[in-house]
């Protein structure tokens, strides 16, 4: 499987768009390690898969240089992600306002913030901001001329709305023991007291893909509004495996070991989980379908070559 090219270098050469890329592995090192994103604190004492900060660094050739990282978390604090800035910035010139960083949001990570009642890791986030630094350096090392381009295709299968409103008859009680909650998350399936969804879900799967002037593939940044699936911790959940499946498939589809980065970012997916309410059964029960589901949506990545070139 291979996709998405596009022109995105200038015919004359001057002046030169570049791009470099790096996942830095940031799997603790020392367990147990708390574990966030659910009602009542996790405590875990393995990895079942590696967790990644994947970094994309990209430079227009006219002084202008961003960073845009997507590391295998639930969430992150503000003043964790500034302290990374502010470090990154002495270590590659990277300046805070150009560097955006987001979590995955998975909910199998070692904690960095405190959430639902749950403390942050005592050790993890000093470990995880040094690692963000490291990343950097290394993508901007990897900087060469590059070109670019983007395509998407739409997945409605693999993402559904969780909020369905109820019948004005069949309302539910608030935690005060009041009629007052018309709508509610995970009602079960084919609920007769249910209407149907809050709102539509966002089927999109987007993408930017990075490769060098004479076609070696460097990155492929994607975009994708599915919660999360739900895996054991500590796991990257379907966003590793995502990035993992495609850098298989364009490493198979080369014939050669290459240093691609895939990367996987959320999208907006707040209210959207992976099993539709509609359906008349649950799907199997975890850990086995997410892998499942990431390796199907990395097979159905758009495929067509697009043009993009530059302003």
């Amino acid at each position: 499987m291979l996709l998405i090219i596009g022109a995105g270098v200038a015919a004359d050469a001057t002046p030169t768009f570049r791009a470099g890329a790096y996942a830095i592995d940031i799997t603790p090192e020392k367990f147990p390690v708390t574990v966030n994103g659910n009602f009542l604190p996790v405590i875990a004492d393995k990895a079942y898969d590696k967790l990644h900060a994947r970094w994309l660094v990209l430079d227009d050739g006219r002084g202008e240089r961003i960073g845009i990282c997507v590391v295998d978390s639930c969430l992150m604090p503000r003043e964790l992600l500034d302290e990374a800035k502010g470090l990154i910035e002495k270590a590659t010139g990277l300046r805070p306002d150009r560097v955006l960083i987001s979590a995955t949001h998975t909910h199998s990570a070692p904690s960095v913030m405190g959430c639902l009642g749950t403390d942050a890791d005592p050790a993890y986030p000093a470990f995880l901001v040094k690692k963000l630094v490291e990343g950097a350096q290394e993508a901007v090392k990897n900087i060469a001329p590059a070109r670019f381009g983007h395509a998407s295709v739409q997945l409605p299968e693999y993402t559904h709305c969780r909020q369905w409103i109820y019948r004005p008859d069949r309302m539910l009680r608030d935690p005060f023991g009041e009629l007052t909650v018309r709508a509610n998350m995970h009602p079960g399936y084919q609920n007769s007291s249910t209407i149907g969804p809050t709102g539509p879900s966002d089927p999109e799967l987007s993408v930017l893909a990075f490769q060098s002037p004479d076609g070696k593939p460097i990155a492929v940044l994607a975009n994708y509004s599915m919660h999360y699936f739900g895996a054991p911790a500590v796991s990257s959940d379907y966003y590793g495996l995502f990035c993992e499946k495609l850098a298989s498939s364009i490493s198979s589809a080369k014939g050669e070991q290459l240093h691609f980065v895939a990367i996987m970012s959320q999208g907006t997916s707040g209210d959207f989980c992976a099993a539709s309410s509609r359906s008349a059964r649950p799907p199997p029960p975890p850990p086995a379908p997410f892998s499942t589901c990431a390796r199907r949506i990395a097979r159905r990545l758009p495929r067509r070559r697009v043009a993009a070139p530059m302003a």
